[in-house]
């Protein structure tokens, strides 16, 4: 079965065999159908459409001060009570420090938390190279390094009011300082309710 969608402004035709589809590149002038050499799964049990005008939202969430290491912080963020407005969106969460990181990983098992802050002090020790910022102590330019690693951000999906996390995923706040303060995460919300 050939079916027809639309990609960015091209269409793109894909083949379906076995609940794989192939993109075909084009047709041929004799009819061979030229294939991408990329195949791909499209599940069609949790396809959802939503209709109506996008609603945005955004707050600043305040995380109490942590210890340095990994820490869960999933439940501070799916207690906004706006969230279960969206029936579908995204949620773009954006850490506003530059020694700290945010990111998606295991929540189930506290030794891949303790694993990861295990391999971030061996990837960017705090005696490594002869730093040159070190105003702030000496674990301050490694979280710098770290927090460009990891990264500063993250944009999850909405679904029915929640979070679209695998049964696996929580959100990580990677406290890359020995002493830190408070963090604040702007979370903002896009989408239809």
């Amino acid at each position: 079965m050939i079916q027809k969608i639309k990609m960015s402004r091209l269409p793109v035709f894909l083949l379906s065999v076995r609940d794989k589809f192939v993109a075909i590149s084009r047709i041929s002038f004799f009819g061979e159908i030229v294939l991408c050499n990329r195949a791909f799964s499209v599940s069609t049990r949790k396809n959802m459409a939503a209709s109506g005008p996008t609603a945005w939202f955004q707050t600043l969430v305040n995380i109490k001060p942590k210890s340095r290491g990994v820490h869960i912080i999933t439940d501070e963020i799916e207690s906004i009570p706006e969230l279960k407005k969206y029936k579908i969106g995204l949620a773009h969460l954006l850490l506003q420090h530059t020694s700290a990181s945010i990111c998606v990983n295991e929540c189930w098992d506290s030794s891949v938390r303790k694993d990861m802050e295990m391999m971030l002090n061996r990837l960017v020790p705090e005696s490594g190279p002869p730093y040159k910022h070190t105003i702030e102590g000496p674990d301050d330019m490694p979280g710098h390094v770290k927090t460009a690693l990891v990264g500063p951000s993250v944009t999850l999906p909405i679904t029915n009011g929640k979070l679209n996390l695998g049964t696996w995923q929580g959100i990580w706040l990677c406290e890359h300082r020995n002493h830190a303060g408070s963090r604040k995460i702007v979370v903002t919300l896009q989408g239809v309710q």
